[in-house]
């Protein structure tokens, strides 16, 4: 998703993850029967899950184990979200887009391009997860209060990658709707 070779190896084949290579892996019982109840779950085939895994690993211990993120129960999530709505200060909402352009500048020294996969790589946060769409995204949330936090960050993040963007608020979503500019 991230990183894409260009170069085609004997045996890789060629998917929406970019050149893919095959590799062999010995699990136990125990981890078969996860896997194949989450095949059934999810609807996806082993690789992607397993691939989902190794993303998901690759970020908690990319990110957590460095002390830079934190977990929080959404209950306490919540409660905090109620507060900052009701009386965060203009001081407050404006640290959060900085920080949301400090994490788009971010992004572009990683190397992302687009709207789409920042977007897929934040869904690895628990923010929200995304709906592809054809010129944007879907992003359902677990509570309504997340709204304003997100719609503040991602508009500072994509400003900072130049990414014109439209967001619009729904109930328990928010719509990212890049904008065609003329160049």
């Amino acid at each position: 998703m991230i990183i894409k070779k260009n170069i085609r190896r004997k045996n890789e084949g060629n998917n929406k993850h970019g050149n893919t290579k095959r590799i062999s892996l010995a699990v136990d019982a125990k981890v078969l029967d996860a896997l194949d109840t989450l095949v059934a779950e999810k609807g996806r085939n082993k690789s992607e899950i397993i691939r989902s895994a190794i993303l998901t690993y690759y970020f908690h211990h990319n990110f957590l184990s460095g002390g830079e993120y934190i977990i929080a129960d959404i209950d306490l999530w919540s409660v905090m979200l109620d507060e900052l709505n009701e009386k965060g200060s203009p001081s407050f909402w404006e640290s959060v887009r900085n920080m949301g352009f400090r994490y788009g500048l971010k992004c572009k020294t990683k190397g992302f391009a687009n709207m789409q996969d920042v977007l897929e790589y934040m869904e690895s946060w628990n923010w929200f997860k995304v709906k592809a769409e054809e010129n944007g995204a879907t992003l359902v949330h677990h509570i309504r209060k997340e709204r304003r936090i997100l719609k503040e960050f991602l508009g500072s993040l994509f400003k900072a990658m130049e990414i014109p963007v439209e967001i619009i608020e729904g109930l328990n979503k928010i719509i990212v709707v890049e904008k065609y500019v003329e160049k």
